[in-house]
């Protein structure tokens, strides 16, 4: 396994890991939709649009957008991993959309004409990204003067319990895997994060939003099996473990996310999302 801070081997190895799980995301179907529902509130969404979501996974979020923007308009669907890539193409056609093309794409540097989109969405895929700043640049180069980026992202590390958790094991029982990884997922949790980084790329930043969206597992044991089962990111870390690290890390997270047990029996996590959006001001070069 690379190093995760090579650019170039963290894309290859995120690409491999999510393919792998993209059935299983399918399976268990869109948890994360009042998500995607808020972020359609945060930006004018109209027939005949040209839209783009970046990071698709199996194209829940894609598939509502091509309804939303017929008639007349187009969905680029488009992510790094080609297996999500692969599913979201089979839903559209399964559901009958026939204006939503999908495509394997590298997000920091994705293969679109400039000043051609008029919206880009984005779920939960920038903290995913090695150079993230990079990204939200190349979005601005391909947005059409005035256009618009929305984006979700995890919020701070103790609002967002199943991964933190998971996160504070691995420090306390191997502390130089983490030193030696790529970008987590809590980036851009800290307020006014994302205004910065847009602010930074060009973009007016427009607004900002907490979401609570509180996780229930059935058990201890089902916290562990779904965080590790559903997330690549997290896979990519646990397989940087020594066979007794790995157990070690599992004893810490369930004995700590056993503390949030309801008087029910199951287990109830905090995990706050943050959306964010802004705009590409309309007299950026290019504007015709």
């Amino acid at each position: 396994m690379c190093n995760q801070k090579e650019s170039a081997c963290f894309k290859r190895d995120e690409a491999a890991a999510y393919s792998k799980r993209a059935r299983t995301w399918l399976a268990r179907g869109d948890g994360m939709r009042p998500v995607s529902e808020r972020m359609f509130q945060r930006v004018a969404i109209a027939p005949g649009a040209v839209v783009v979501d970046m990071a698709c996974g199996p194209g829940w979020t894609a598939l509502d957008l091509a309804r939303r923007v017929r008639p007349g308009g187009l969905v680029m669907a488009a992510d790094i991993a080609e297996g999500m890539v692969q599913v979201a193409a089979e839903q559209a056609a399964q559901h009958g959309i026939d204006n939503m093309a999908c495509a394997v794409m590298d997000a920091e540097s994705p293969a679109l004409p400039a000043n051609a989109v008029d919206v880009l969405f984005c779920r939960f895929g920038l903290i995913h990204f090695p150079q993230p700043e990079r990204a939200l640049r190349a979005w601005y180069d391909i947005l059409r003067p005035g256009g618009h980026v929305v984006v979700s992202v995890w919020g701070a590390r103790e609002r967002v319990l199943p991964l933190g958790i998971i996160v504070e094991c691995i420090e306390d029982v191997a502390p130089a895997v983490l030193r030696d990884e790529g970008p987590l997922w809590f980036t851009f949790g800290a307020p006014g994060s994302l205004a910065l980084a847009f602010r930074r790329a060009g973009f007016v930043p427009l607004g900002e939003e907490h979401v609570p969206l509180p996780r229930r597992f059935a058990s201890v044991e089902d916290f562990w099996e779904t965080q590790t089962a559903y997330s690549g990111r997290l896979a990519l870390l646990l397989a940087r473990l020594s066979s007794r690290e790995y157990e070690a890390v599992r004893t810490c997270a369930c004995t700590r996310a056993a503390a949030y047990r309801t008087p029910v029996g199951d287990v109830m996590l905090p995990m706050d999302a943050v959306i964010g959006w802004a705009r590409k001001p309309s007299d950026a070069a290019g504007a015709e």
